[in-house]
């Protein structure tokens, strides 16, 4: 009875090679679960992550002998006409071009919306999201910095054939004038924005040197 209810028989002594079979299979997974942590680590190793990282976006700024101006833009800032970006002439200014779903532009558009934050009403700040029809888009556009906790900027829109000629393939595109609507700088990917040396050039034009 007592036999039955362990399972076993134990008048039996257990063989050898009863033994090395029981403990062939633990040591099995054991070794298999070793090789996949090995393999995970390895993979990281060789693959860093993914986590956006900006650079510093003040790296090329343009000499001062560049004559290039503000191109002209028409941008939505609600669903009705669009305005001119000229409208806004004559003093320091920030224009973002970046596309809904570019996950580097958000970093850098918060990097962007803390700068703003810091130059309310001394420099212009544009963050203006790419869309195909830009009246309709604006929802969408202000849904995403809703979303992502960018309070400072105001959201713009404009038509994806509007800048075909000013950005690249690499977004966001960032552009940066003076108060003479002439360009110091264009930066083409993403940026860490409120930094000390891009603090310091906009100080300098919000001076007027």
């Amino acid at each position: 009875m007592v036999n039955w209810f362990l399972g076993k028989d134990l008048q039996q002594p257990e063989d050898n090679n009863s033994r090395q079979r029981r403990w062939r299979v633990p040591v099995v997974l054991i070794a298999s679960v070793m090789l996949c942590v090995m393999g995970s680590l390895l993979i990281y190793h060789n693959f860093p992550s993914t986590e956006f990282s900006a650079p510093n976006a003040a790296s090329r700024w343009l000499a001062p002998a560049s004559r290039m101006t503000l191109p002209e833009m028409a941008i939505y800032a609600s669903e009705g006409r669009p305005m001119r970006i000229s409208q806004f002439y004559g003093r320091p200014m920030v224009v973002m071009l970046y596309t809904l779903d570019c996950r580097q532009c958000i970093e850098s558009l918060r990097s962007l919306d803390a700068l703003a934050q810091y130059y309310r009403s001394r420099v212009d700040f544009f963050a203006v999201g790419i869309v195909h029809e830009p009246s309709t888009g604006l929802q969408s556009v202000r849904y995403l910095l809703r979303e992502h906790g960018i309070k400072v900027l105001t959201p713009y829109s404009i038509a994806e054939t509007s800048v075909r000629n000013v950005i690249s393939k690499s977004l966001p595109t960032t552009l940066v004038a003076n108060s003479d609507d002439r360009v110091v700088l264009i930066h083409h990917g993403p940026g860490n924005w409120d930094t000390k040396d891009v603090r310091s050039q906009l100080d300098q034009m919000v001076a007027g040197r």
